[in-house]
């Protein structure tokens, strides 16, 4: 059971470079698409990492309950945060 920390799961760059991460647009760059962007976030912070370098951090919207609800999701993996 998940327990109110931090997650941290991998997505897929589309196309247009845009990332669209716990109710957030984050703009990666069309020369990132199809790289495997890891996104690590709590109720403070989302930081997008791609090849272990972090690209971009911004503030997060969520509360709690609906960090909640994107723990665990099938079509991501989940790990435990390294922060």
């Amino acid at each position: 059971m998940w327990s109110g920390g931090p997650i941290e799961f991998d997505r897929v760059v589309p196309p247009s470079g845009n990332l669209m991460v716990c109710r957030r647009q984050s703009w990666v760059g069309t020369h990132r698409a199809r790289m495997v962007a890891q996104i690590w976030a709590d109720c403070d912070l989302i930081h997008v990492l791609i090849a272990g370098s972090r690209i971009k951090t911004v503030r997060s919207v969520d509360s709690p309950a609906r960090q909640h609800r994107l723990h665990p999701v099938p079509r991501y993996v989940v790990r435990a945060a390294r922060w």
